[in-house]
């Protein structure tokens, strides 16, 4: 399982193919295996050398414990009115994080595609290091202002709440990406649990 360090914490990653270095961000709380691996083979055969990671209080990269966990529905109702959220960290650090890979890998820059909250920090690190992107698609994302892509309550709800059985999550993903044939994710319609098919 290959980890690096990366502004001061250790991120895992995994890389496929060969070719300009382009970085998949996933979104909140998602870890790099939901990248669909039909998508990750497609890029990489098309000359990408696709590099996928966690980040931070995800998967298998460093989990922030020690640090306070803000109440996720005030945390939306102080964002929606314009106040700021208290936090441990923000969208800002996690573009560092990001551009730490990079450094940590030896590259210079990269091209970037990142999905929901991953295009958010995305944004973050094409503002902050824009000399380290090369290119960036932003997928199911928002610029984070007030009233631009504001989710149904029980999506939200869904994202906040508590996980009280294991089946929360596949229910989550449902609500979350509803369009999941075209992410290629599996039980898309039409499809098995086991995926398959096209990715795009």
């Amino acid at each position: 399982m290959p980890r690096v360090a990366s502004n001061g914490l250790e991120l895992h990653y995994e890389e496929q193919g060969a070719g300009p270095p382009l970085v998949l961000i996933m979104g909140i709380g998602a870890q790099l295996v939901l990248w669909p691996d039909d998508l990750v083979h497609r890029l990489a055969d098309g000359g990408f050398k696709v590099i996928r990671f966690d980040n931070r209080d995800v998967g298998l990269s460093t989990w922030l414990d020690h640090l306070p966990v803000p109440h996720g529905g005030k945390a939306i109702s102080r964002a929606l009115i314009g106040v700021k959220v208290p936090a441990p960290y923000d969208l800002w650090d996690m573009a560092d994080d990001t551009a730490g890979l990079l450094d940590a890998l030896d590259l210079p820059d990269a091209h970037f595609l990142g999905v929901s909250m991953g295009g958010m920090v995305g944004q973050c690190l094409a503002v902050r290091h824009p000399d380290r992107v090369r290119s960036f698609t932003s997928m199911m994302s928002t610029t984070g202002k007030r009233r631009v892509s504001v989710g149904s309550p029980r999506a939200l709800s869904a994202l906040v709440g508590r996980a009280e059985d294991p089946r929360r999550d596949h229910r989550l993903l449902r609500e979350l990406h509803p369009d999941r044939q075209r992410l290629g994710l599996p039980g898309g319609p039409g499809r098995g649990a086991s995926g398959g098919g096209p990715a795009l």
